[in-house]
């Protein structure tokens, strides 16, 4: 497994809907028959400029798509027989692997924003679920750890993250799973990557012109 699914505790796949053409080698019909599905080593498969961005926005629309019926699925499944989302699960369960844990280390290993951990940490603390001490010669240095009671509901949804997995899942062969874990970490250190250098480039451009504000869009 991946280090990044390692971060993110337990994820969950799903098939994509999405209304866009597979890559050209992609086997409709058969999606397991690599004979059917092989590359003709005699034909030249390389892509028009155009063919490679129409694949690159297919490959992250299909991301997002993912990521989005993955979200969506575990609210409808999850609130309604625990009381919590996708994003309190990530804690939960990074807490339960790797607790105790400061909360910029909650923030590494889930690869969520820190103000929305830092607001999770506090609603999951209001419910007793989470617990946090600090030395007294630094409370800076706080760390987050499960109550008896956030250990049982963890205990409660193992169960239930390894079934729903596991359907999700099953539409892919065990090599299928390894390919996919390490396509998605590659795509993961290379917009992490990006980021970063967007992130520099952004910074240049408010030096020089901080009258400047960047477009917000609200949560």
């Amino acid at each position: 497994m991946g280090e990044a699914a390692r971060r993110t505790g337990s994820r969950e796949l799903h098939e994509c809907r999405g209304h866009i053409a597979p890559p050209p080698t992609q086997c409709r019909d058969e999606p397991h028959n690599s004979s059917r599905c092989a590359v003709d080593p005699t034909k030249d498969h390389d892509l028009s400029h155009t063919e490679a961005l129409t694949q690159s926005k297919s490959i992250n629309f299909r991301v997002y798509a993912l990521a989005s019926s993955l979200f969506k699925g575990a609210t409808q499944y999850y609130t309604p027989r625990f009381g919590i989302g996708l994003p309190e699960m990530r804690v939960l369960s990074n807490l339960d692997s790797e607790g105790p844990l400061a909360a910029y280390q909650v923030v590494a290993l889930t690869v969520m924003d820190k103000g929305l951990v830092s607001r999770v940490l506090a609603a999951l603390k209001r419910r007793r679920l989470v617990t946090s001490s600090a030395p007294k010669t630094d409370p800076r240095r706080r760390t987050w750890r499960l109550t008896r009671t956030g250990q049982g509901l963890v205990d409660r949804l193992r169960p239930e993250w390894r079934r729903r997995e596991a359907i999700l899942q099953a539409c892919l062969s065990a090599s299928e799973r390894i390919l996919l874990l390490e396509f998605l970490e590659r795509l993961f250190v290379a917009s992490e990557k990006l980021r970063d250098e967007e992130a520099v480039a952004a910074s240049q451009i408010a030096a020089s012109n901080p009258t400047s504000r960047p477009m917000t869009v609200p949560d």
